[in-house]
């Protein structure tokens, strides 16, 4: 699991592919949920930037008080299946918020 200390900026980042090609989002609207510890938003409804074919990252602030743990970062979108179908796509990763780096 990825460590990082609080009160920076971070960077989280997602790879998809359909297969083993990458592959964009319907749209490329890929939303971000951010969860403290608790389970609840650290951020909402986020919209991360498409950095190539099926590439994306979201940036975002942490601050000295944020409490330290794990967080779950939650990608969502419509990935396209060909023709009409579309598959509602949510993947998760965890990073953890430290006060120091090991």
């Amino acid at each position: 699991m990825n460590q990082f200390q609080r009160g920076n900026t971070l960077k989280a980042s997602i790879e998809l592919k359909a297969s083993n090609v990458f592959a964009d989002v319907l749209g490329n609207n890929m939303n971000v949920n951010i969860y403290k510890p608790d389970g609840t938003y650290l951020i909402s409804g986020a919209t991360a930037d498409r950095t190539n074919v099926g590439r994306y990252e979201y940036y975002f602030n942490t601050q000295d008080s944020n409490p330290l743990g794990i967080y779950v970062i939650e990608w969502k979108g419509i990935q396209p299946l060909g023709g009409a179908e579309v598959l509602p796509l949510v993947k998760r990763s965890i990073i953890q918020l430290v006060e120091t780096i090991e």
